[in-house]
């Protein structure tokens, strides 16, 4: 890959991270609601997932049916079921007020928004095929070079990443400067609906 593609490349990915989606939604509910280290966590989840795919992509489809059978099936079943509890939490908090530190908000859970962004992910198959159909655009698929596959691999991490956790500190910063505004209870149920949604789509994904 040259200079030129990379750029492009880089420019396709960041441009599909920002489009408000369910990924979104995720880093910044984690963000808001569980301190921005969770909505951090959450995003190195969802470009974990991408990078899966990603690899899928560059090794054949008969290598995703192997791993689509086994241990990527299960992960999509525990992390719809945590996205779906987690979602139907935020929906039934009763706090009145966005709270204006992070010592307000709910810490911990670090594994969780880990396993919930890579499920988040993996639980939408046609990635590989976007994927598939993206990376011959810029390499050949039948013979990629190891230097290739490095220069993807890490333009995906800074793309995506890079986006992800923007909007993790970004919605850090809000609940920050929010204070006492009394929203709270209405943001993390509309983000609860959102969230468990995504989580049933993911189970019944898999």
């Amino acid at each position: 890959m040259n200079t030129f593609n990379t750029m492009i490349l880089f420019s396709i990915l960041a441009t599909l991270a920002a489009v408000p989606g369910a990924s979104v939604m995720l880093v910044v509910t984690r963000s808001a609601t569980a301190g921005v280290a969770n909505g951090i966590t959450a995003a190195t989840g969802i470009v974990l997932g991408d990078l899966v795919y990603l690899l899928l992509a560059m090794l054949g489809l008969g290598a995703t049916t192997r791993v689509t059978e086994g241990a990527v099936v299960a992960l999509r079943y525990l992390g719809g079921a945590y996205l779906l509890g987690m979602g139907i939490a935020l929906m039934r908090s009763d706090e009145s007020r966005i709270p204006s530190a992070p010592a307000g908000r709910r810490p911990g859970g670090l594994p969780g928004s880990l396993l919930a962004g890579l499920a988040l992910t993996l639980g939408d198959a046609k990635a590989i095929v976007f994927y598939g159909s993206l990376l011959p655009l810029f390499v050949d698929m039948g013979t990629v070079r190891p230097r290739d596959a490095g220069i993807i691999l890490s333009v995906t991490v800074v793309a995506v990443g890079g986006v992800k956790i923007a909007y993790a500190l970004a919605a850090d910063r809000l609940v920050r400067l929010a204070g006492n505004v009394r929203h709270g209870t209405g943001m993390k149920r509309m983000a609860g609906i959102v969230v468990a949604g995504a989580g049933i789509y993911t189970i019944a994904g898999s």
